[in-house]
């Protein structure tokens, strides 16, 4: 059977998760056993559509094609952390100002520069693999920084390009989408205030989550902007980490976006309609990695895909293109999974199974909507 390969998730702390590109057969989406190594629990796509009718307040689920009224939108309103399906918003703004002459992407970066925003022990090993196998030497181009930020799922490079951009150029990305967030914080700087020197030990335990969820949005906010800008000059990384617990309840704290702001920008990527059809151009170059890897199914010719994982939170945004021309949008979060469930499906990687199906299989969004709206909950 033809096989698909994965979207890059960034795992980020200290989980021992693979963070790299995968594989699985396109059979397995509709089969009942799952790939090798799966235990069952969540192995197919069933799992997936089980454990979203069982949880439906803590997931996300929005399919629809481009011009047509979403067959599903549950909960796709509702601000939810998505890890780093986020570094969407930061390729669109990217593609625009490429596409607006404001940024070249032969622009020579120093490795020095870029690493001033790597986190050691943070992201899986997405860095220096990124580094390695882009062959990356005392500088990359601006646009390796970005194919490290999408198909690796590269934090450091989304820093480096969020300070490029600024912040202002990220929300106006976002808004393209739809409801843009409050925010778009660096990621670097949301966990060295958890976990980091600059947070004084204040917050890595589960009291101390607890006061960081207390703190006015605003201020954490601030002061994960200093622990980032403090880091790039002091370069002092966390010592040690705390256990997942921690971790999955700190991924609580993480600025929030709305699955749909992310589902509209796929949208209008896939269809062209990001600010320029040169803009739309330099997106779908970078999100379709995948379909540059190996062939997908027996009718899906193209794929765009950023996936996103933090412990406990699971994240696919996804568009498909169709041998008929058929587009495809999906994104799916969950969030608050088990620990043994997550790290379940980070190895049988079910959940992008599902996303799959849903592009694969006539009639299956309509079941996945039947099935939700029989354990609707208020969005």
């Amino acid at each position: 059977m033809r096989r698909f390969l994965a979207a890059a998730l960034a795992t980020v702390l200290a989980t021992g998760c693979a963070t790299h590109q995968q594989t699985v057969h396109a059979a397995d989406t509709a089969g009942t056993g799952g790939p090798a190594g799966a235990s069952g629990a969540f192995g197919t796509a069933e799992d997936v559509l089980r454990h979203l009718t069982a949880h439906p307040r803590d997931a996300a689920l929005v399919t629809y094609r481009p011009g047509r009224p979403p067959e599903v939108a549950h909960r796709g309103g509702a601000p939810a952390p998505v890890a780093s399906a986020i570094k969407i918003v930061h390729l669109v703004a990217y593609a625009t100002a490429v596409a607006r002459g404001r940024l070249d992407p032969a622009e020579r970066v120093s490795l020095r520069a870029w690493e001033a925003y790597y986190i050691p022990g943070t992201d899986g090993g997405a860095h220096p693999r990124a580094v390695r196998e882009l062959g990356i030497g005392r500088t990359a181009t601006l646009d390796q920084l970005v194919t490290a930020m999408i198909e690796y799922s590269d934090n450091a490079a989304t820093d480096y390009l969020r300070h490029r951009l600024g912040e202002r150029a990220l929300l106006r990305a976002a808004a393209l989408g739809g409801r843009p967030p409050a925010a778009i914080p660096s990621l670097g700087g949301q966990m060295l205030l958890a976990f980091g020197p600059c947070g004084n030990g204040e917050f890595d335990s589960l009291d101390g989550v607890r006061r960081l969820a207390a703190l006015p949005a605003r201020e954490r906010r601030a002061r994960a902007e200093r622990c980032m800008r403090d880091y790039t000059v002091h370069r002092r990384p966390p010592r040690t980490l705390p256990g997942i617990d921690v971790q999955a309840a700190w991924t609580e704290t993480t600025e929030p976006i709305a699955p749909a702001t992310l589902a509209g920008l796929m949208g209008r990527v896939a269809t062209g309609r990001l600010v320029s059809a040169e803009a739309s151009a330099v997106a779908r170059r970078h999100l379709e990695w995948p379909t540059r890897r190996g062939p997908l199914t027996d009718r899906i010719v193209r794929m765009g895909a950023k996936g996103g994982s933090l412990p406990g939170v699971l994240a696919e945004a996804v568009y498909t293109v169709a041998r008929d021309g058929t587009v495809r949008v999906t994104v799916l979060s969950m969030r608050r999974m088990p620990p043994a469930l997550w790290s379940e499906a980070l190895r049988s990687y079910a959940h992008q199974q599902f996303v799959i199906e849903l592009s694969d299989t006539p009639g299956y969004p309509e079941r996945v909507r039947t099935a939700l709206t029989r354990r609707k909950a208020p969005s």
